[in-house]
């Protein structure tokens, strides 16, 4: 069974809809929202589609604990605002028992524009070629080898590239065919080109040694 653990805050807009859309995902699953406080109605529509956990914020240690509670053999990780192809919990299913560590699905913005046609390109590129990913591409692995890799780092941002390097190195990580749609309000708000710059910034100053506590400062999630 898949396991797919959701860390929320404050979804109340989109979170009906986004768990009836997985709901509708064939085979055994079971969806886990992790809230982390949330102020609004995102638990009271989180009750309806799914299992619901309640505790203070922080995305990485949310996940953890999400994972911690789940039943299934195969975890996977979504942002709320993202949507998946239909079979593709079927597809995850098939990597893992073609002996995939883990892996993501090809990124696809739910907007118009060559510029979010570039965002998408490079996200596949970075995933088939460096096995680094992040959240709204949607990661998945199988919940002991999680457990075995120390599951994310518990810092403030940036917590997916800690886990995916040391997923890629226990086994084959895949670039799943399936798309995952992702939702463009991040480059929205403050524009295209302006929040690609700004996160291809964090994810390089995060390399050159930047510590987590302080990129989170300059990092506004937008819901």
């Amino acid at each position: 069974m898949i396991s797919v653990v959701i860390p929320v805050l404050d979804e109340e807009q989109i979170l009906d809809d986004s768990l009836a859309d997985l709901q509708r995902q064939e085979g055994a699953k079971e969806l886990i929202v992790v809230d982390g406080g949330s102020g609004d109605r995102s638990v009271e529509m989180a009750r309806r589609h799914a299992r619901v956990i309640q505790m203070g914020r922080g995305r990485a240690r949310q996940m953890n604990r999400g994972a911690r509670e789940a039943a299934g053999d195969i975890l996977l990780f979504l942002h709320a605002d993202c949507r998946l192809e239909p079979g593709a919990l079927g597809a995850v299913r098939a990597a893992i028992g073609r002996g995939a560590s883990g892996g993501c699905f090809r990124q696809v913005i739910r907007a118009p524009g060559v510029l979010y046609r570039v965002i998408e390109k490079c996200a596949d590129l970075r995933a088939r070629n460096l096995a680094y990913f992040y959240g709204d591409s949607g990661l998945f692995l199988g919940r002991d080898l999680f457990f075995q890799l120390g599951g994310y780092p518990d810092v403030p941002i940036m917590e997916e590239v800690g886990l995916t390097r040391a997923l890629k190195k226990a086994g084959p990580v895949h670039l799943l065919r399936k798309r995952i749609y992702v939702s463009p309000r991040r480059w929205q708000t403050k524009g295209v080109l302006r929040t690609t710059l700004r996160n291809w910034a964090i994810t390089a100053r995060y390399h050159l040694g930047t510590s987590p506590e302080s990129l989170a400062r300059e990092y506004h999630p937008v819901r």
